[in-house]
């Protein structure tokens, strides 16, 4: 390895305008530190970007008053990235040695790195004519507000004829083996790049990229049998593509048949993650397609019978236990269930409308504790880590947690809801009290830092809230109390319920072999909107709650976790199975 010195810094910054092409940077690292100083083939304008604490942990964050010096040599943050930049104009016959004076000292001062420490420097020269591909751009922004067929076949146009920056592995058996990036399951996850800013996005520091048309982009991700291809990922346009939807897209050229979707991250969940069965052309045409009317109809029963249940709670408080009782346990029954159309409206499937999905999610999502913002992500980190290391449904991420508890003291624990009802308060309240990144880096690690201001502003709502309630209760009119309670018992309908889909399912395998396919009774699935039937949810996202009983007719010959009941359900595990 190098070490730190000027000689080496004032070389490497010459060279920024004298070769490469427009989008050249220079990356010096020393440590957990780093300076990526950006420039173009006769220019002299450069960028220079510092390591932010947003990719530094633990004892390598810089302090505040350390901060606060950067900010006084002229860095600062800048709009749509997350490390500090000072722009710089290389005037004069020594120009860069000051420059380079300006990097040792900071790295003296700022980072604690002295001279001649070892280093890596790394000078990364751009393509002369960088990829920017607009077409695909536009497309995939026309997509995100239409959601129609066809501005999606505006993306499948755009994917097919844009060149991507694609990061290839650099210990590949050649020069374009694509870079694994993060695994779906069993399956590697590979990424791309419309544009040298996007790849700066995700990785600031810079990664070796092979251009490649999409028209062959697509095909060899298919033959790799990935889980699916990133497009832009931690961008601000971008989306995903699953292994189905690029066998489509590849089909489409061929054929000019594809009904599948590219979204952009924190979208509609597409794709079908899940290799044992696959559906035809026709099938997914049929099932996915998503309407109004059901959820609707559906929405306002359920909510209706909810008011009724909470006013005659209310109304009934001092009345014989024989009929208060039954009417309170309907209530945590009904407030229980608001969990279904919370989860369906996050995936953007419980209507046709985007303006419905959001309105349902944040009036299901207050109902049931659930911030609707971090909700969808939570969930979609769920889906894409299902009953695996990083799924945020296993607590802590220790899958010993992932099987059913040995005590049978802590399974009833489990079973009663009471943590998953301490899960939420805990959260809403630190929520609330506005915390900082450090709190979020390890609470709530699968949260993109743009969303955590709206997740704050939500938690305080709810808080606020269920303050007022319980002001009221206290103050005005006792019998409130049981509204409150009912978010207990609302909890002990849950505890079971959600626990059925993934404990003590296996933590490896294909997507089905890890979840549960619970036939249940036609009250039950009314209530959870078919979500009882969750293997056939998990393999196929994209299935709205009114077509998932056609889906199972369909898939269920194939799942290898099926059960009548939860009773049956609970059976199997005292039996270990």
């Amino acid at each position: 390895m190098s070490t730190l010195t000027r000689d080496r810094l004032v070389t490497s910054l010459q060279q920024l305008s004298q070769s490469g092409g427009a989008d050249n940077k220079l990356v010096v690292v020393a440590g957990d530190y780093y300076v990526v100083v950006h420039g173009r083939l006769g220019g002299s304008d450069l960028a220079v970007e510092v390591v932010s604490n947003f990719y530094l942990g633990g004892p390598s964050q810089l302090t505040p008053a350390r901060l606060r010096s950067l900010g006084d040599r002229g860095y600062f943050e800048r709009s749509g990235y997350n490390n500090l930049f000072r722009d710089v104009r290389l005037v004069g016959a020594d120009a860069a040695g000051k420059l380079a004076d300006e990097l040792m000292a900071l790295f003296a001062q700022i980072f604690g790195v002295e001279a001649d420490a070892p280093a890596s420097f790394e000078l990364q020269l751009g393509d002369p004519e960088p990829t920017r591909n607009p077409d695909l751009v536009r497309a995939m922004k026309q997509l995100a507000v239409r959601r129609d067929m066809d501005a999606r076949q505006r993306v499948y146009v755009a994917v097919m004829n844009a060149t991507f920056l694609m990061p290839v592995n650099p210990a590949g058996r050649t020069s374009d083996e694509p870079l694994e990036v993060d695994r779906l399951g069993n399956f590697p996850v590979i990424a791309a790049f419309t544009e040298v800013d996007s790849l700066r996005l995700w990785q600031p520091k810079g990664w070796p990229f092979a251009l490649i048309p999409g028209a062959r982009l697509v095909p060899l991700a298919v033959s790799r049998r990935v889980g699916s291809l990133l497009v832009n990922p931690r961008g601000n346009v971008g989306g995903e593509l699953y292994i189905n939807e690029l066998e489509s897209i590849e089909a489409r050229c061929a054929a000019a048949t594809t009904e599948r979707r590219l979204v952009r991250r924190g979208g509609a969940m597409e794709g079908e993650f899940s290799s044992a069965a696959t559906l035809t052309a026709d099938e997914r045409r049929e099932l996915y397609a998503r309407r109004d009317g059901p959820g609707v109809l559906r929405f306002a029963v359920q909510l209706g019978l909810l008011l009724a249940a909470a006013v005659a709670t209310v109304a009934l408080a001092g009345a014989d236990a024989r009929v208060f009782w039954p009417v309170f346990a309907a209530y945590c029954v009904l407030l229980a269930s608001m969990f279904a159309p919370t989860h369906e409206a996050g995936h953007g499937t419980a209507f046709a409308s985007k303006r419905l999905n959001r309105l349902v999610l944040r009036i299901a999502g207050n109902l049931s504790l659930l911030p609707p913002t971090a909700f969808v992500a939570f969930h979609f980190e769920h889906h894409r880590k299902t009953h695996e290391v990083g799924d945020p449904e296993v607590p802590g991420g220790n899958l010993e947690l992932a099987a059913w508890p040995k005590n049978p003291i802590a399974a009833l624990v489990v079973l009663s809801g009471l943590p998953l009802l301490l899960a939420k308060l805990a959260a809403l309240v630190n929520l609330a009290a506005g915390r900082g990144p450090k709190w979020f880096m390890k609470w709530m690690p699968w949260l993109p830092e743009a969303q955590r201001p709206a997740t704050i502003r939500e938690a305080r709502f709810m808080v606020a809230g269920l303050a007022a309630l319980a002001l009221l209760a206290w103050l005005v009119w006792p019998p409130l109390w049981w509204l409150l309670a009912g978010g207990a018992g609302a909890h002990v309908v849950l505890g079971p319920y959600l626990a059925a889909e993934h404990t003590g399912m296996p933590t490896e395998g294909d997507v089905l072999a890890r979840t549960r396919s619970i036939r249940s009774n036609a009250v039950v699935r009314w209530l959870f909107w078919n979500m009882p039937y969750h293997a056939e949810h998990h393999g196929w996202p994209a299935v709205p709650f009114h077509a998932v009983p056609a889906l199972h007719r369909r898939v269920a010959a194939g799942l290898p976790r099926r059960y009548r009941g939860y009773l049956h359900v609970y059976l199997a595990a005292l039996r270990g199975r």
